[in-house]
């Protein structure tokens, strides 16, 4: 039980560590020199991971900021420095990096802050001038 439990760890803290800095798992295969569907396999348990790719992996999060405690009683904890935090909110803000199909169009948030005040104002007067003193920031 202990044994599957420290492989979930392991796993988790791994993705987490990845997410934490902003890698897909195509970049982060990419870094470590093998196939993106070897990173998948090991992401969900249906590969093994070598020593020498775990330390890889270690090494590389370590130089991005990113530090594991992956065996640690029974938790994972991820320390994330502040220079990681600010280049992961620089690249989740940059539309260049979506996909086309997940792009912010500006538009959407207000047309549906638009729409749920139209049915506000169908149901109560009291709930749209509620609704209709919120700003929407850009």
């Amino acid at each position: 039980m202990q044994d599957k439990l420290d492989e979930i760890k392991l796993v988790v803290g791994l993705r987490m560590a990845r997410a934490a800095v902003g890698w897909s798992q195509v970049e982060l295969a990419e870094r470590l020199g093998i196939a993106k569907t070897t990173l998948a396999r090991l992401e969900t348990l249906d590969g093994g991971l070598r020593a020498d790719q775990l330390a890889q992996m270690i090494r590389l999060y370590k130089g991005m900021g990113v530090d594991m405690e992956l065996f640690q009683d029974d938790h994972v904890s991820i320390k994330v420095d502040r220079e990681t935090l600010l280049q992961a909110k620089a690249r989740l803000e940059d539309d260049q990096l979506r996909r086309t199909d997940r792009k912010k169009t500006g538009t959407l948030f207000s047309k549906t802050i638009k729409s749920a005040i139209e049915q506000a104002a169908e149901i109560s007067p009291k709930t749209t001038s509620s609704l209709e003193r919120i700003k929407v920031q850009k």
